[in-house]
């Protein structure tokens, strides 16, 4: 579960796993767009007004490489093209591993080998937990917990969907 940085650069296929438990447990099911995703995002916005995200790692992967982050029905579809057209021409586990290689974790760190350069003993579940919790420029106790309490909650869903 540990990566060292000086050994291993590599991003392996269970931290690819862990990637697809956090953000995306249907991709090897669709192909760069999540309809059912999208249908639980509209009902959950129209009949209980909350937001939800209902994007997919081609998508993620596609807001991070273009740095396009406006809010608008425009983006969305621009992703969803963007991310069928990456998806048919690449494989799944190459997507993960570009989106691992570059996403977002905190504070001016871009891509796991800027993170674990920062923190070389992180597990991988602390890895993926960074992608939805990006660090500020100083850690406090409380995002502190968050990352654990979010690798607990991988680590669990990791133990019941691979073990």
């Amino acid at each position: 579960d540990y990566i060292n940085i000086n050994s291993n650069k590599e991003v392996t296929s269970s931290l690819i796993d862990k990637l697809r438990i956090s953000e995306d447990h249907r991709q090897l099911l669709h192909m760069g767009v999540d309809p059912i995703a999208i249908i639980r995002t509209i009902y959950l916005k129209i009949f209980k007004n909350i937001h939800q995200g209902a994007s997919t790692i081609e998508q993620q992967l596609i807001r991070t490489i273009t740095k396009r982050y406006e809010k608008t029905i425009r983006r969305k579809i621009r992703e969803q093209i963007l991310a069928i057209l990456i998806r048919n021409a690449s494989t799944p586990d190459d997507i993960c591993r570009c989106y691992i290689s570059c996403c977002y974790y905190g504070y001016s760190t871009y891509g796991v080998d800027k993170l674990l350069i920062k923190y070389p003993d992180l597990c991988e579940y602390s890895i993926v937990a960074r992608i939805k919790y990006p660090f500020r420029k100083n850690l406090d106790l409380r995002t502190e917990k968050k990352y654990r309490q979010r690798s607990l909650y991988l680590n669990q869903l990791y133990e019941d969907n691979f073990k």
